[in-house]
């Protein structure tokens, strides 16, 4: 009788999972630029799991390859040209290169201010081609960190690649992604995969993104009040209303004053997009907030709420191996740059 209801049980998750996937993974960025010297973004990882992962810090120099590649590809390989620390959701693999662990971008920033966030897209097709090395999307956050100092470069990259990009496999949800990326010059752009083309949206005038494609959010927000309509703010979960409600208080954030303010206004307003945990489909397990111009990279999660900061300028100072931090640490709180030291996990070879 319990494997019957063991079985029935792994069921009910996995059609919910499959909703979930297509429905509410309701991740979103709030981008603060309102004055040369504030340059800061605001995001929500919402997850419908206890959102396991680490917060990694890996040097320059390290050989690197991409997770997963599909039958008859090589896995892109590269040497690191810049540190970063990164923010990586832990899963189960189920296919190649091998079963095991598997870490998928979620937020980063590199040692040249370059910064890259991921969100749950899932009309995304990628462009086929016939090219024998691949990157899964899981893993590009971690080569255009490793690789490009700038929007401009990474952009460069991907719109001439001679490789293949594809969804990630897990034991969870097939990942499929779209990319918001900014540098210290203030540039930003979103990245996204739509009906087989790569699509780059430069220097967004509504510096904000949620699980739809960004074209479709903005003709949306058309129709409500203050931006050419009359309809009500909404405050629903819905990707749409998300980027809407986030667009909103965009908006009328008052500009802040210096990069401590910024990252204050991060947290208040990043906050109104938050999705509670009573929801069946899951809710906001992780806040990031990013200080690009000074490297520092600030979070709380959903049992934790003190904020923990990290300095990626004193990592790259201090250490020369890819070490990681449990992101679900309920001790986390302040400057946790030093247990990187004390916390040490080497990262595959």
């Amino acid at each position: 009788m319990k494997r019957v209801l063991s079985v029935f049980g792994f069921i009910v998750v996995f059609s919910l999972i499959a909703v979930v996937v297509e429905d509410v993974m309701a991740c979103a960025e709030i981008h603060i630029r309102k004055t040369s010297t504030v340059n800061v973004s605001a995001r929500n990882f919402d997850f419908f799991t206890a959102g396991d992962g680490v917060v990694r810090f890996s040097p320059a120099g390290m050989a690197w390859q991409a997770q997963f590649a599909p039958q008859n590809c090589e896995p892109l390989k590269w040497t690191s040209k810049y540190a970063s620390v990164a923010f990586n959701l832990t899963v189960a693999k189920t296919k190649s290169p091998a079963e095991g662990e598997y870490e998928a971008g979620v937020d980063g920033i590199n040692q040249a201010g370059l910064k890259v966030g991921t969100y749950f897209l899932a009309s995304t097709v990628f462009p086929e081609s016939e090219a024998k090395t691949s990157i899964d999307i899981g893993t590009l956050m971690k080569y255009l960190l490793d690789n490009f100092k700038s929007v401009d470069e990474a952009i460069a990259d991907l719109s001439g690649s001679t490789y293949r990009i594809t969804s990630t496999p897990t034991g969870l949800v097939d990942i499929k992604l779209h990319l918001f990326l900014h540098d210290v010059s203030g540039a930003s752009a979103i990245v996204e995969f739509i009906d087989g083309k790569i699509t780059v949206t430069r220097n967004p005038e509504v510096p904000v993104l949620t699980n739809s494609t960004y074209g479709e959010s903005v003709e949306r927000l058309k129709l409500y009040d203050g931006f050419g309509g009359n309809q009500v703010i909404p405050g629903t979960v819905d990707s749409y209303d998300r980027f809407v409600r986030g667009a909103y208080y965009w908006k009328n954030l008052s500009a802040p004053e210096n990069p401590t303010q910024g990252v204050n206004y991060g947290f208040a307003s990043i906050q109104l997009l938050t999705e509670s945990p009573g929801f069946s489909h899951g809710g906001t397990r992780w806040t990031i907030v990013t200080d690009l111009d000074n490297r520092k990279v600030f979070f709380r999660t959903l049992n934790n709420p003190a904020i923990a900061s990290v300095d990626l300028n004193k990592l790259c100072a201090t250490l020369n191996e890819s070490t990681c931090i449990e992101i679900l640490r309920t001790d986390l709180a302040g400057d946790i740059s030093d247990m990187f030291l004390k916390n040490v996990k080497k990262t595959r070879p």
